[in-house]
C-alpha cells in the first residue's frame, strides 16, 4: 500500500508577505549584524563591508528598507 499526498489541493505558488513582515526581517537582519541601516548604508557607500553577511544583507534590503 502506497501513501500519497492528496491531489485535490493545489500548492501555493505565491506567498504574500506584509509590510510588517518585511520590517521585522530587516530589523532582525540588522540586529544579527549589530549594525543600523545607516551604518550598513555607509559601508555600502565606501564599498567596504564588515563581512560577507553584511554585504548580502545590504543587497537584500537596500531597496525595501528606508533609513530610520
Amino acid at each position: 500500500m502506497a501513501i500519497t499526498a492528496p491531489r485535490n489541493k493545489e500548492p501555493e505558488l505565491v506567498e504574500v508577505i506584509t509590510t510588517g513582515d518585511v520590517e521585522k526581517a530587516v530589523a532582525e537582519s540588522l540586529a544579527e549584524l549589530g549594525l543600523s541601516f545607516s551604518e550598513l548604508d555607509a559601508q555600502a557607500r565606501q564599498g567596504r563591508f564588515s563581512s560577507d553577511r553584511a554585504r548580502l544583507v545590504w543587497i537584500a534590503i537596500r531597496n525595501v528598507a528606508a533609513p530610520a
